[in-house]
C-alpha cells in the first residue's frame, strides 16, 4: 500500500499494540506558526501512532508555550490522538541543541526528529519502525524530498528540477535527503547526539559518525518528505548566503573541507569571470582571446543543447522545434538561478569567514530557512 498525502489516511491508524516497539517524534520549533497544523495532521494521519510527540520551541517565553499549546488544542486534533504530548521551551541555542533537549524528554526506542513546516508520508513512521527492527541499521530517512513550490514561476521549476536530481542520488544510496531522520535509542546515545556547535549540516554530521561506527544508513523506500522552498530568486540567494555562513563550523569538521564547500561554490563563478575576462580582451584585437570567446561560447550553447535533449523532464517535449526553444529557455533560466544560488553561498562562506578572523561571533540568528 502505497503512501499518501498528509490528512488523507488510507486506512485506519493502528494504535500501540502489545509488544510493538515504542516511537517518540522530536520537533525542534523557531517560528514555523503557520506550518504546525499541517505538521499535527501529518503525525494524526500516521499508519503507525506514536507514543510520544515533543515540541521544543528554540527561544521565545513562556508566552510562546502558552501560545503553541492552544494552537495544538483548538487548531489540531493531535493532543486526542493518543500520543503523549509535551511543548518545551529553551533560551535559543540551535537546532541541534533543541533536538537533544527534545530526545532526552523522550523514553522510547525510536526516536524521529521531523520538521515543523514539513510534510511526512502517512506510512513514515510505520515503515522506519520495520526498519529500524534491524541490528545493524544505524538510522532512517525519507526517499523523496519535494520541493513545496509553486511550478508556474521560473524558481519553482528551478526547486523541482533541484530536488529531483537529489532524489535520484538518494535512491542510490550517493545522497540522503535531510529532514525526518530516525534513529534507534541506543546508537544516538552511543553516538553522543547532535553536535550543538552546528547551525547547519547537524543531521549529515551525526549520520556520517554512526556510518563510521559500521552501521547501515537506510532510505525508507516508498516514503517521502515535502518541504517549503524558497519561491523567488532573491529568497533564494538569501537561504544560500545565510547556510554558507553558519556552516562554517561544519565545513570546518571536514564534511566536506571548507575547501571543497568554497571550490564548489565559486566554480560558476570562476567561468564566469573566465567569460568576461575573454569578452573584454577582445578589445585588445588579439587573435588568442577571440578564439577563447568564441569556442567557449559554442561549448556552453552545445553542453545547454544535449543537456536539454538528455534531461528526463524535457527531453521527450524538446524534439519539436517550439518543445526545444522552451526546454533550451527553462535550461537557461535553471543555469542563471544555479549561478546566483552558488555566488551567494561563496559570498556567506567568505563573510563568515571574515567575521571568525577579525573575531567577530557570527550572528546568531536561528537555523538557516
Amino acid at each position: 500500500m502505497g503512501p499518501d498525502r498528509c490528512g488523507v489516511p488510507r486506512r485506519v491508524p493502528s494504535r500501540h499494540g502489545a509488544g510493538e516497539v515504542r516511537v517518540a517524534v522530536v520537533v525542534p520549533f523557531r517560528g514555523e506558526w503557520s506550518g504546525v497544523p499541517r505538521l499535527a495532521g501529518c503525525i494524526c494521519a500516521q499508519t503507525r501512532i506514536p507514543e510520544e510527540v515533543v515540541f521544543v520551541i528554540d527561544g521565545g517565553d513562556a508566552g510562546d508555550v502558552a501560545r503553541f499549546r492552544r494552537l495544538l488544542e483548538h487548531q489540531t486534533r493531535l493532543p486526542r490522538c493518543g500520543s503523549n504530548v509535551q511543548v518545551l521551551q529553551q533560551s535559543w541555542a540551535g537546532p541541534a541543541a533543541a533536538r537533544n533537549r527534545g530526545f532526552k524528554a523522550t523514553s522510547a526506542e525510536i526516536v524521529v526528529f521531523l520538521e515543523a513546516d514539513g510534510e511526512y508520508s502517512n506510512n513514515y513512521l510505520e515503515r522506519i519502525s520495520e526498519i529500524l527492527g534491524s541490528e545493524d541499521v544505524g538510522s532512517v530517512c525519507p526517499e523523496l524530498r519535494l520541493a513545496d513550490v509553486d511550478i508556474e514561476t521560473w524558481t519553482g521549476r528551478y526547486q523541482l528540477a533541484k530536488w529531483k536530481g537529489i532524489a535520484r542520488l538518494t535512491r542510490a544510496g550517493r545522497r540522503p535527503v535531510l529532514g525526518g531522520w530516525a534513529f534507534r535509542r541506543r546508537v544516538f546515545e552511543i553516538a553522543n547526539g547532535y553536535d550543538e556547535r552546528l547551525l547547519v549540516g547537524e543531521d549529515r554530521d551525526l549520520v556520517e559518525r554512526i556510518r563510521q561506527q559500521g552501521l547501515r544508513i537506510v532510505v525508507a523506500r516508498r516514503t517521502s518528505f515535502r518541504h517549503p522552498e524558497p519561491s523567488s530568486p532573491l529568497t533564494l540567494c538569501a537561504k544560500a548566503f545565510s547556510r554558507a555562513r553558519l556552516g562554517l563550523p561544519y565545513y570546518r569538521k571536514g564534511r566536506p573541507t571548507l575547501l571543497v564547500a568554497s571550490a564548489r561554490a565559486l566554480g560558476p563563478t570562476v567561468i564566469l569571470a573566465s567569460g568576461a575576462i575573454s569578452l573584454a580582451a577582445l578589445r585588445l584585437h588579439s587573435i588568442l582571446p577571440v578564439a577563447i570567446a568564441f569556442v567557449g561560447l559554442a561549448v556552453s550553447i552545445i553542453a545547454l543543447f544535449v543537456a536539454t535533449l538528455f534531461d528526463q523532464e524535457v527531453g521527450a517535449a524538446a524534439r519539436s522545434r517550439e518543445g526545444m526553444k522552451s526546454a533550451m529557455a527553462s535550461r537557461t533560466w535553471f543555469t542563471v538561478l544555479r549561478l546566483m544560488e552558488r555566488v551567494s553561498a561563496f559570498a556567506g562562506l567568505v563573510a563568515g569567514t571574515w567575521s571568525t578572523r577579525t573575531g567577530q561571533e557570527s550572528p546568531r540568528v536561528g537555523p538557516a530557512v
